[in-house]
């Protein structure tokens, strides 16, 4: 039940550039990142925030429901996961580490993921 479109996509294989933005309205996600991550990041807007991943691997779970009002970015590799929200900004450069934004604006600090959190998102992933 996940939903995503593929906004801008770019490359120059000469270059080893590019870049990368994806609308995401709902679901979970893992985001393996390539050559066009590593020089900049790529950019998940979300009803509630936007993300960006720089040369890594994240997990992403956008809730699109009023039981599930948020999202959940969890960085596992690389060089840096931000969330923003609502003139907020959170940056985490801890693998394992989770950044959580609310409908309301709200951005929570980086927090170590829950491995049952872990598990669940995987369970989801298969």
């Amino acid at each position: 039940d996940s939903e995503l479109t593929l906004d801008h996509f770019v490359y120059d294989s000469r270059a080893a550039a590019g870049e990368l933005a994806v609308t995401v309205a709902k679901g979970v996600f893992r985001f393996i990142g390539g050559r066009i991550s590593k020089t900049r990041p790529v950019r998940f807007h979300t009803p509630m925030a936007v993300i960006g991943i720089r040369g890594g691997m994240a997990l992403l779970q956008v809730g699109a429901s009023e039981q599930q009002p948020e999202v959940r970015a969890t960085f596992l590799y690389g060089e840096e996961l931000v969330v923003e929200n609502g003139g907020l900004r959170q940056r985490t450069t801890r693998p394992g580490f989770t950044v959580l934004a609310g409908r309301n604006g709200s951005l929570a600090p980086p927090s170590r993921a829950l491995q049952q959190a872990l598990d669940d998102v995987a369970r989801s992933l298969q």
